[in-house]
């Protein structure tokens, strides 16, 4: 990583940071010392284009996400998000698991937050799944935190035991570019941002309202069911996962943490 890389992030983002707000659930950082080669996490990234094996979860639950595999280890990019590391998926097969922390969100009307320094390298051909949950016994029961789909509109995508599916799409299009990307679900209702601003459609409280969800897969990069879909073509800087629904004030408080570490 770059000499004075931690003197500067620490200006960046002085404030709040994510484990001043109650209920942390998952806490990856690409500009941490928290990427490794190796699925063992013994092996820290060094270079430019380095795989990722594993990403350190620094919420201190230690639901650390990796891949085995080699061939489906994304990549380290030293400075591609506004002059920041990221973790990049090629769009293909790359993604990170970590099944245990799936438990947390498994049931009726459990509720979370999700934040996401982003950047899509293509749009239009497929949808780019940022993290999701699911189910290895079935092919259908998800719960997506955010994908943008082939029309390029961001949505979210929950499909509880029954299969019984809700799919809040957005009204407008997004685009290639870097992007702070957030949604809250209460348990029976979601909401959607980009940069900080509403997303149309998806809220203000949109319905997201099913029936009991039995999670067991988790997944960043990719849909991971009984197969995996919708693979994420893009730079992952740092995502944040709480197992609640914050507030607009703490909601704006992390957002305000991301906005001065990544200038977005």
């Amino acid at each position: 990583m770059r000499i004075g890389l931690g003197l500067e992030l620490a200006a960046r983002g002085a404030g709040v940071t994510p484990p001043a707000i109650p209920g942390l659930a998952l806490w990856l950082d690409a500009t941490s010392s928290g990427l490794y080669l190796d699925a063992g996490l013994s092996l820290p990234v060094s270079s430019d284009n380095d795989p990722v094996g594993g990403w350190k979860d620094l919420s201190g639950g230690g639901f650390h996400v990796v891949q085995a595999t080699a061939t489906k280890r994304p990549l380290w990019k030293e400075s591609a998000l506004n002059g920041l590391p990221a973790v990049r998926f090629d769009g293909t097969d790359d993604h990170l698991t970590g099944d245990p922390l799936a438990a947390l969100f498994s049931g009726s009307d459990v509720p979370w937050s999700f934040f996401c320094v982003w950047q899509p390298l293509s749009l239009g051909s497929t949808t780019h799944t940022l993290a999701c949950l699911a189910s290895g016994s079935s092919s259908t029961q998800i719960e997506t935190f955010v994908r943008v789909d082939t029309a390029s509109k961001y949505n979210v995508r929950r499909v509880d035991n029954s299969g019984v599916a809700k799919n809040p799409i957005a009204s407008a299009s997004t685009s290639a570019v870097v992007q702070r990307t957030s949604a809250i679900m209460t348990g029976t209702t979601v909401e959607a941002f980009r940069d900080g601003a509403m997303v149309g459609g998806i809220g203000p409280a949109a319905d997201y309202d099913v029936g009991s969800l039995t999670l067991d897969r988790f997944a960043v990069g990719i849909r991971r069911t009984t197969f995996d879909s919708n693979p994420l073509h893009g730079d992952v800087g740092e995502l944040i996962l709480y197992g609640r629904a914050l507030s607009s004030g703490e909601r704006a408080q992390v957002e305000a943490y991301l906005q001065r570490k990544w200038g977005v």
